[in-house]
Order: structure tokens, then sequence, then C-alpha cells
């Protein structure tokens, strides 16, 4: 008996180390592609630690997978005599990463695949493992309530991890070339700078209608009635006379921050402003007017207005609002 409970303290033990293992990875992970760690690890730099010239073969997708097989791994050893309840928890791992992707708007099939197959990887190892013996001495025997702790402590942890953990944003280093010329000289590099931050409030009271203005990157065109209503990328929205199409008239120019997309039906222009969605009532276009808001639908992309030869150092901080620009 003493041999069989030694075996299965050796083996509890293994997955209990394994499971942390694949955990630090997936922290030293966070800290060589992208300078942080998960939550609460924010308020640490690591930025000394970055390897802008490490590829990242996973593409993001990483973390995800290694926090479900870590976390799974480390059910199998907490829950060492009790397969379905290690089970249990290996599938509200999954769950939450999967929820997690949804209710932040940052789904990503590689990241949900990652975090699958990890989940799977941990529920066959539960099921092949040997059932593990334990003491019955008192002073370890644990009773329902202290097995309910320990699953809710595991599930806290996970979903911890889960909205701690920031969207991946791949770039190079500063200096590093990305276009050459045809005989092999750097014409253009990346420049590494600060993100500029447009505050919530802000943002939800920055629309107006102003004086037409010159179209640059027009990059959709809605028609309705007989007037143009053409998005200016990230900008706004222009609104053309077109009553003669070879004389079209510009009249006024939407000033919406992060719009991209229009869509007008029963006289109500549906807009995005970044991560809001606005209804403008453009039955009278000498008084347009915001008639609804939705906020926080759309995804947070804090690379929505920034160029591809532009690296944004340092931690995105969401509290500060939408990020616009660079500096």
């Amino acid at each position: 008996m003493e041999s069989m409970l030694t075996k299965s303290r050796r083996a509890q033990r293994l997955y209990l180390y394994s499971g942390f293992s694949f955990f630090a990875s997936a922290l030293a992970y966070y800290i060589v592609f992208r300078s942080q760690l998960p939550w609460p690890g924010y308020e640490f730099n690591f930025s000394w630690a970055r390897q802008y010239y490490l590829s990242d073969l996973t593409h993001g997708s990483y973390p995800s997978f290694a926090f479900a097989l870590s976390m799974g791994l480390i059910a199998i050893a907490i829950f060492a005599s009790d397969k379905l309840r290690a089970a249990t928890a290996i599938f509200g791992i999954w769950a939450i990463g999967l929820l997690h992707e949804n209710a932040m708007g940052t789904f990503d099939s590689m990241d949900v695949a990652a975090g699958t197959i990890g989940a799977v990887i941990a529920t066959l190892l539960c099921i092949t493992a040997p059932r593990m013996a334990t003491s019955a001495h008192p002073a370890v025997r644990y009773g329902a309530v202290a097995e309910r702790a320990k699953l809710l402590t595991l599930m806290f942890v996970t979903a911890t991890l889960a909205t701690g953990t920031s969207t991946y944003e791949p770039y190079s280093s500063e200096g590093s070339c990305i276009e050459f010329d045809v005989n092999g000289v750097c014409i253009e590099r990346k420049q590494d700078r600060q993100a500029r931050y447009l505050s919530y409030a802000e943002l939800r009271n920055a629309i107006k209608v102003s004086e037409p203005r010159a179209l640059t990157t027009v990059s959709r065109i809605y028609l309705y009635n007989n007037f143009l209503f053409a998005n200016e990328m990230n900008e706004g929205i222009h609104i053309i006379d077109n009553t003669d199409p070879r004389a079209p008239q510009r009249i006024a120019f939407i000033e919406i921050p992060g719009n991209t997309e229009i869509g007008i039906r029963n006289d109500n222009l549906y807009a995005d402003s970044y991560i809001d969605l606005v209804t403008l009532d453009v039955s009278d276009l000498n008084n347009i007017t915001e008639i609804a808001r939705e906020e926080s639908i759309f995804p947070y992309n804090s690379r929505q207005n920034i160029p591809g030869n532009i690296n944004l150092t340092g931690q995105i901080d969401r509290t500060r609002g939408v990020v616009v620009g660079y500096q």
C-alpha cells in the first residue's frame, strides 16, 4: 500500500511540475514576444527583454495552447483521485478561453484551435492516467467543500489569465528594413513610436458637421437618393449632391473619428466610430443629428489608424481611450 501511495504521489508531482513548466513557458513567451506579462504583470516593464529578431512561428497562439494544457495538467494533479472532476475542470478551462475570445471581441481561429489542442491533450492524459491513490490520513484527506474550493480557484486563475492577456500585435525592431529598392538598398525602415489616445468622453462628443473638404482616402461610397455619402478612412463622411452626375457638388463633411463603414436606411445613417456604432438622422441635411449610440460593440483595435511602418512601443492602455495615432 505504501509503495502504491508513493508511486501515486510521484505521478501527481509529475503532472503538477509539468503544468507549472508549461505555465512558465507561456509567461516567458509574453516577455520575449510582447514585452509584458498577463494581469497583474502589466505593472512590470519587460521591454528590455523583447527579442525583436525572433520569429514567432505560432503567430501569437502559443499562450492559448500553453495555458490550456498547463491548467489541465494542474487540474489532473490536484484532483488526483477523481478523473471526472479533473475532466470537468479541463472543460471549464477550455470554455473560459472560448468565452473570452468572443466576449472581448478578439476571436481568432488559431487561438481557439491552439487552446482546444491543449485541452484535448490534457483530457487524453486525464483519461489514460492511472487512478492515483490518496492517503486516508485526516491531515491530507479533502472534503467536498475543499474540492469545490480548488475547482473555483482553478477557474478564477484561468479567467484572470484569459482576461488579462493582450491582443497579439507583432512588430519588428526600430531600424528593421521593410522595403528595398532594386539594388537591395533599404528605402524604408520601421519606426518605434508611442500611441496617441482619444479619450472615450472625447470620442463620444466628437461628431459634428463641418464645411466640405477635399476627398483623399475614400474607401466606401454609399448612394442614397440623389446624394453620395463617401467615407474618408478614420475621419468621417463626405456628403455630395449627385443630382447632376456630370457636376457633383460637395455640400458638407460629417466628422466621425474612426469611421470605416457606413449604411443608410429610412433616413438613418449608421456608422462605426472606432468601438462604437452611431446612428445619425439625415432626413434634413441642414440639421444632421446623432440620435443613438451603441458603445463598445466593435473590437478594440489599437492599430486601426496606425500605418504598417510604425511600431507602437510599450503597453496599450485601453483605459486612456482609443488609439488614434502616434507620437
